[in-house]
């Protein structure tokens, strides 16, 4: 090292200068310019003012001279070094330093550019603003035929780092310039000296640049939004579809293709586009894979790629124009939609009776009435509900004249329990009018079915017309909303009119002319048994390459994990825009209008506005019954009016509650009711709480408040009045709404126990909120502060004379035995109305007025025994310590919380088991029927999916669909995703679970567990499409096997293809080593339980070294 003396010495006598004019000899050796430039370098190290040395002196314009004539990488590199320190130095000189090295760019040299790029990207940020002379350099180095000048060398990246700065409006430009370049431009390399090379590669560099530009393209798309519209709006799409089209350069046609795609899964218009321009069966191709569509493209397609015409605009529809992306225009593409879908309808339909009927039924008249009976029920109603009651329904009416001819009453007992009645009314009057106006004959067509049939609206007339008539018009109801929406990635309001109106468009386009009922009930179909509101089946649907949905949901899907798992990505500060967002975001009346919800799915279409709370109503019903001599036991009930909710049906007397009331009024209110019915007086010792009900209509939370009582020598029903009176068997079958079977299913049962219940299994609800009660804590305290009185209290009054307390005793005397006869009246009168039974009497836990009259009687008691234990402070004020034993302090302390649990568990009467016989029958108990649950009230069921033998059960569950619970299974399909690959493998064992270590040692498939598959289907599959042996190890001779696969004859057609297969060919070491062993670590992806599948992917990159070190980690345990 030169120390500070000698430096400066060597300074004064021009040792700068000297150094410099050693750079610009050119006959010295490079060794000789790279000791000067290392000494250079030590002078710039020791401080600013050396570096303003060295600037002034001209040092910068030597030293890059230096850097671009000199042949040796070692001065190169040491020329770099010393031109990034002097960055550092003086602002002043930044410029300087700067620009020195922008005119390096042009050197012929490609070490020189990479070192020059390399130390530009270190100043850039220094100097904080970029030139606009840095441009064209820079792009020009895009067109290097060395490849480190463009990608280890960091141009690209410079560029992306430029993007920043007031040059990136000339760079993207020049990007977009460069995919359809001039070969008049191209800078002359060593290697193009030759004549016969230059003849041969003559645009060879243009078409490198094109594939860098392309390349280039594609990044900042995928890192900024803002760039992507600026790169629409200088019509980008047009000059990478021209790449596309070039056969010059196969990777110039890839790095287009990958950007294309990039563009059209970003932004629905330009998919549009690519479409028309490129056709339906191109694109399916280029959406399929567009990394190789290059190499399957004919010279008729390439020639349609490069004249195309495409000039997208970023000005954004207004609300009143929805963007041409959510409608079919491809003739070709509704064809293939018509088809496929009636091809998975014919096999996948269910046998529907209006179904048979529509198709064997050669009367248009009954056939029409059939559709549109089954129309009307399945509004707002499941199919399996609609079967049995439509079944019974054509069997007694089965034409529209003897429908006609029943009464109201008729028709609405039949439709008693399916809801909605007045559905069933309308349908009535429908065929009262067909029959006296239209002489019996049903409309033929879809305006007649709309303006003649009560009741029938847009939907059902389209349905019944294409159906039953054949005509080719759509229909519209929420499954084929819900389809729609998907397919066509409609995401606004599916109740908003210009929603509405899409729809129909988008079904009126699609409907199939030949087959207008078989496809509009395909849709329908489609949407109630695979594209289902909840857990959808995309995986079966038919339509799934049409459905936008998907495919957006598909691309996020991917995106997050490659987030996750990329190290790249997760280095990026910039925000990456969302896969499907159109340029008219915002503004489209038809695009999502709130955020992707990424755990949703396809399920964020359709939105629909959140439904309006249901309005809360209680309603005062009573159950009055009457038996005569020799009689069944009869009920009343009265007609509902004519209009309105539950329209001309009969209930049990009941009348609404406008506002909350004590019980005490209840049976006022019910007396009153009688005698206004009736016009007799009941007794309101006869009325008794049964209970409450809740029923919830679609808009009402009604809550019924049953009370019941039973009369003797009543008329009969006044038909004026309407009421009559019903036995329970023709209660059953008369036109009633399920609220009123709920309540009357209610009163059997309390009138069975009599409103008694056995000991329950947790505390009193009825005396949570009552003082002291809910807890212990509370009396605990008081006990505790009980014990510190009798400690501290006579020592604190041992030195004090007695407190007079005469007056106070004699008010709390007289106090306490109020209260004492108080809770004994309330206890006999209580227990005398009530019936109660002195020896065994169990507790009524009902919220009837006696049972709570009883209740607060006990809780009166217990709180008694908190006031009595001022009897000890009394004591201690008046210095009777005498009287403090252990007996008294045992007896006040033992009973507060004797009472507390009284009142806690048993507030009013004595809890008794009514499981042995002697106890039933002391209080009439009988054993609790026994209820087998249903299946939805089992809850989920546990994992039991075990490797073994493949055995499924299949599991009906609610609304007619299966289930596929799979006890046993040994094999599935697993993807490996880098490969585009699946194949159907064996599971071999179970290796990890996240959350489970039980389910890892059981071998119990459930998803996300990572299991251990065969690997010989798919090293089969790479042998044969790579023609490489895989698994084999290093530096063992190839088997005959082997040698078979890499020297099979092949023509040269195929052989090119499997070379450049072969150049892409790279897996990394730890899937190697795993082939080697035979076995692939894999992630299942499917439910076993549910599907009856164990689906999955190989485990690869950073998710496969993430599961290894978790694995290793557990085994070291």
């Amino acid at each position: 090292m030169i120390s500070h003396q000698y430096m400066m010495e060597f300074l004064e006598v021009g040792g700068v200068l000297t150094l410099l004019e050693i750079l610009g000899q050119d006959k010295l050796k490079d060794g000789d310019k790279t000791e000067a430039l290392r000494l250079l370098q030590i002078i710039a190290n020791a401080g600013q003012k050396y570096k303003e040395l060295i600037c002034e002196s001209y040092g910068v314009k030597a030293v890059a001279e230096c850097l671009a004539k000199s042949e040796t990488e070692g001065t190169q590199e040491t020329a770099a070094a010393l031109l990034e320190s002097l960055a550092h130095g003086n602002p002043k000189y930044h410029n300087q330093v700067y620009k020195g090295l922008i005119s390096l760019m042009t050197c012929i040299s490609p070490r020189a550019q990479q070192l020059v790029l390399q130390v530009l990207r270190v100043v850039q940020p220094i100097v904080k603003t970029a030139h606009h002379s840095i441009v064209e350099p820079l792009l020009n180095l895009l067109r290097s035929l060395h490849l480190e000048v463009q990608y280890e060398g960091k141009s690209i990246e410079l560029i992306t780092e430029l993007m920043q700065s007031e040059v990136r409006p000339a760079l993207l430009r020049g990007l977009v310039v460069f995919l359809k370049p001039t070969k008049d431009r191209n800078p002359k390399h060593k290697i193009l000296e030759d004549p016969e090379v230059a003849k041969m590669t003559d645009s060879l560099p243009v078409l490198l640049q094109q594939a860098a530009s392309a390349k280039t393209i594609r990044i900042l798309a995928q890192r900024s939004e803002e760039i992507s519209k600026e790169l629409l709006s200088l019509r980008v799409i047009h000059h990478l579809l021209y790449a596309m089209g070039n056969q010059e350069h196969a990777d110039a046609q890839r790095q287009a293709s990958l950007a294309l795609e990039h563009f059209v899964r970003m932004y629905p218009v330009v998919e549009e586009h690519v479409r028309r321009a490129m056709g339906t069966r191109l694109f399916e191709s280029f959406m399929h894979n567009a990394d190789v569509l290059h190499l399957n493209m004919d010279d008729i397609q390439a020639d349609i790629l490069r004249s195309n015409n495409v000039n997208i605009s970023c000005e954004e529809p207004s609300e009143t124009e929805p963007s041409s992306y959510h409608f079919f225009h491809d003739p070709t593409e509704i064809s293939l939609f018509r088809s496929q879908l009636l091809q998975w309808y014919d096999q996948n339909k269910r046998e529907l009776p209006w179904r048979t009927l529509a198709m064997t039924e050669p009367d248009v008249n009954i056939r029409t009435y059939g559709v549109w009976v089954s129309e009307i029920m399945l509004q707002q109603t499941q199919v399996a509900t609609v079967i049995d009651y439509y079944n019974r329904w054509m069997k007694r009416w089965p034409t529209v004249e003897k429908l006609a001819a029943a009464t109201l009453e008729e028709v609405n007992q039949m439709w008693a329990g399916l809801g909605y009645y007045s559905r069933g009314r309308r349908l009535h009057e429908g065929a009262q009018k067909v029959v006296s106006e239209l002489d019996g004959q049903m409309p033929k067509t879809t305006a007649g079915l709309l303006k003649q049939l009560p009741g029938v609206g847009r939907y059902t007339a389209g349905a019944i017309s294409s159906i039953a008539l054949g005509q080719v018009t759509g229909a519209v109801d929420g499954n084929v909303i819900r389809v729609l929406c998907r397919v066509r990635a409609i995401g606004a309001d599916s109740t908003s009119p210009a929603v509405t109106d899409a729809l129909w468009k988008i079904a009126d386009t699609l409907v199939d002319p030949e087959r207008p009922g078989d496809f509009n009930q395909a849709v329908m179909e489609l949407g109630a048994t695979v594209c289902t509101p909840k857990s959808p089946l995309c995986s079966q649907c038919p339509i799934q390459t049409h459905c936008r949905a998907f495919r957006k949901a598909s691309i996020k899907q991917e995106t997050d994990s490659k987030r996750l798992i990329s190290k790249l990505v997760s280095k990026l500060n910039t925000s990456v825009p969302d896969i499907e967002n159109c340029l008219a975001a915002g503004s489209c009346g038809l695009c999502l209008s709130e955020d992707w919800n990424p755990q949703l799915g396809v399920q964020n279409y359709p939105r629909k506005p959140v439904k309006k709370a249901p309005r809360v109503e209680q309603t005062l019903t009573c159950v009055v019954e009457r038996q005569r001599a020799g009689e069944e036991m009869e009920y009343l009930l009265t007609q509902r009016p004519s209009k309105g909710l539950l329209a001309g049906m009969w209930e049990l007397p009941s009348m609404l509650l406008e506002a909350d009331i004590s019980e005490k009024k209840y049976k006022a209110l019910i007396c009153d009711m009688m005698q206004k019915l009736l016009e007799k007086s009941l007794d309101a010792n006869s009325v008794k709480f049964v209970g409450e009900v809740v029923h919830i209509f679609s808009h009402i939370h009604q809550t019924y408040i049953v009370f019941s009582a039973r009369v003797s020598d009543w008329s009969e029903g006044d038909k004026e009045q309407k009421t009559c009176w019903l036995t329970k068997s023709a209660l059953k079958e008369a036109a009633v709404s399920t609220g009123v079977k709920k309540i009357m299913k209610l009163y059997e049962s309390s009138s069975k126990v009599d409103s008694k219940v056995s000991f329950p299994d947790f505390a009193d609800k009825r005396t949570d909120p009552w003082l002291l009660v809910y807890s212990p804590v509370p009396v605990i305290c008081i006990f505790l502060c009980y014990l510190v009185i009798i400690w501290i209290g006579p020592k604190l009054m041992k030195n004090k004379e007695p407190v007079d307390l005469k007056a106070v005793l004699i008010v709390y005397n007289f106090a306490m035995v109020g209260l004492s006869i108080y809770m004994f009246h309330e206890f006999m009168v209580t227990s005398w109305l009530a019936n109660y039974s002195y020896l065994c009497q169990p507790v009524d836990y009902s919220r009837s007025p006696l049972g709570m009259r009883m209740a607060s009687v006990c809780w009166w008691f217990f709180f008694s025994k908190v006031i009595e234990l001022s009897d000890t402070i009394f004591f201690i004020l008046r210095k009777k310590n005498s009287q403090l034993t252990f007996l008294h302090v045992y007896h006040h302390g033992t009973m507060i919380f004797n009472w507390w649990a009284g009142v806690k568990y048993l507030a009013g009467g004595q809890c008794i088991s009514r499981d042995h016989w002697h106890k039933r029958r002391k209080t009439g108990g009988k054993r609790k029927p026994y209820h087998k649950k249903r299946k939805y009230e089992l809850g989920r069921p546990p994992a039991n999916t075990k490797i073994g033998p493949r055995r499924i059960h299949t599991v009906r569950v609610r609304g007619g669909n299966k289930k596929y619970r799979a006890l046993r299974l040994d094999s599935g399909n697993f993807a490996w995703g880098s490969e585009c690959c699946t194949r159907k493998t064996r599971i071999i064992d179970v290796v990890y679970n996240a959350s489970n270590n039980e389910l890892v040692r059981t071998k119990t498939l459930v998803k996300n567990c990572i299991v251990l598959v065969d690997s010989a289907p798919f090293r089969q599959w790479y042998e044969g499409h790579y023609a490489i042996p895989l698994g084999r190890k290093k530096g063992a001779k190839l088997t005959p096997e082997e040698e078979e696969i890499l020297n099979k004859k092949r023509s040269k057609k195929v052989q090119k293809k499997i070379d450049g297969r072969r150049k892409k060919s790279k897996i990394s070491s730890l899937l190697e080593e795993q082939f080697l062993q035979g076995k692939l670590l894999a992630c299942i992806a499917s439910r076993p339980g549910q599907c009856g599948r164990a689906d999955g992917y190989i485990l690869e990159g950073k998710e496969l070294e993430f599961y290894l070190r978790k694995i290793k980690a557990k085994k070291g345990k």
